[in-house]
């Protein structure tokens, strides 16, 4: 029990910017050796991921449940302003920037591997016209689909919108990092794919309310995952931190998209 809690808070500060609390930090500092030595720990880590996203999507759940007593739009309204909030301070714009980052790029000519060469996750550095857009069009997009998530009563399919991001990132992070060589998990081939047995796991608790939409986000994510690893193997010879948060961010939106489609109405 004591390795799953520090890969979960492993797993957890791998992912986010929100700080744990001070006592879970100075336990695991007094733990850190034992981890270390455990030669499972980062594979567990790696299944943490998705617990991590079912964490986050219980939270919100349980906003839009707290909030179901206000009027139906007041409660919708309130509940998109403060999970597009959430959606940005959980990592700093990481994920929105990355994405900014990566339109910019490819308006200014460069190739696909190039511009994931010069990725940049710093909100401060997103200049000009375009990069301005687009971040903007994303906070319009996540404002609106959590605006119907709530108005609609879909939150429950944020489940698959948080687990199926952070799994992606948990899958590309066995990759190795191009600047060292080293993964950021080091985890054995065989196992790589038990993350996503976590994820189908955690999905079905929405398998009931929408079957159809859920085998599909959870099967294009997971065609996307390999898309995206004969890409980095063949491309760009590893990974960075930047694309796989890019990667990540990519199927969040298009989860959250799909569901918003699906769902609403």
């Amino acid at each position: 029990m004591k390795q799953i809690i520090r890969s979960c808070a492993n797993a957890w500060e791998m992912l986010l910017e929100l700080p744990l609390p001070e006592k879970v930090t100075s336990w695991l500092a007094d733990e850190e050796n034992e981890t270390s030595d455990n030669e499972n720990g980062e594979m567990i880590t790696q299944l943490c991921f998705p617990v991590v996203a079912m964490l986050l999507s219980l939270f919100c759940i349980i906003i839009a449940a707290l909030l179901s007593n206000l009027h139906r739009v007041s409660a919708a309204l309130i509940f998109a302003f403060v999970l597009t909030l959430l959606s940005e301070l959980r990592d700093k714009g990481r994920g929105s920037g990355t994405l900014s980052s990566l339109v910019i790029l490819k308006v200014n000519g460069h190739t696909l591997p190039q511009a994931m060469f010069n990725l940049t996750s710093d909100l401060r550095t997103i200049e000009g016209a375009v990069g301005a857009a687009t971040l903007t069009m994303m906070i319009i997009l996540r404002f609106l689909a959590f605006f119907l998530c709530s108005f609609y009563n879909f939150s429950f399919w944020l489940i698959p919108v948080l687990v199926l991001n952070y799994t992606i990132q948990a899958d590309l992070a066995t990759f190795p990092n191009i600047n060292s060589g080293e993964p950021f998990l080091e985890v054995d081939a065989r196992q790589h794919f038990y993350v996503w047995t976590v994820a189908a796991f955690f999905c079905c608790f929405v398998l009931f309310k929408a079957p159809i939409l859920t085998l599909i986000a959870l099967g294009g994510s997971f065609l996307f995952a390999i898309a995206v690893k004969r890409f980095v193997e063949q491309s760009l010879g590893g990974v960075t931190g930047n694309v796989i948060t890019l990667a990540g961010y990519i199927t969040e939106i298009t989860v959250l998209t799909l569901g918003v489609i699906g769902l609403s109405g």
